[in-house]
């Protein structure tokens, strides 16, 4: 899932941004590929603490892994009742967010205003 101010965020100039949004929505079209928009509109949620990846593995004797950064360091959780609270938190962004049909017309629009 992608936060909506990241679609905004002036960084690398105009055709670094339209490069960027084209690819996103070629790879939206991809099988095994499930690309979400949070809109501002969503208001709060958990990644506004910071971002955040969770690994699920096919093997049920692999456990999830959340990995994430700061500045200056990275971080990977494996213990379950941590990664917990934060596949909880995925799950409650991708409920809050866009569906990936609604994402793919807001990806087309930005594209359209760079």
């Amino acid at each position: 899932g992608l936060e909506e101010t990241v679609l905004r965020r002036p960084i690398g100039g105009p055709q670094v941004m339209r490069g960027q949004l084209q690819y996103l929505i070629e790879c939206a079209a991809r099988p095994g590929i499930t690309i979400q928009v949070l809109p501002f509109a969503a208001g709060w949620h958990p990644a506004m603490y910071g971002m955040f990846n969770v690994f699920r593995f096919p093997d049920d004797t692999l456990p999830d892994v959340v990995y994430s950064e700061a500045l200056t360091s990275a971080y990977y959780l494996n213990k379950p009742e941590e990664t917990t609270q934060y596949a909880q938190a995925l799950d409650q962004m991708a409920a809050q967010a866009a569906t990936p049909d609604q994402t793919l017309t807001i990806l087309r629009e930005t594209l359209k205003e760079h």
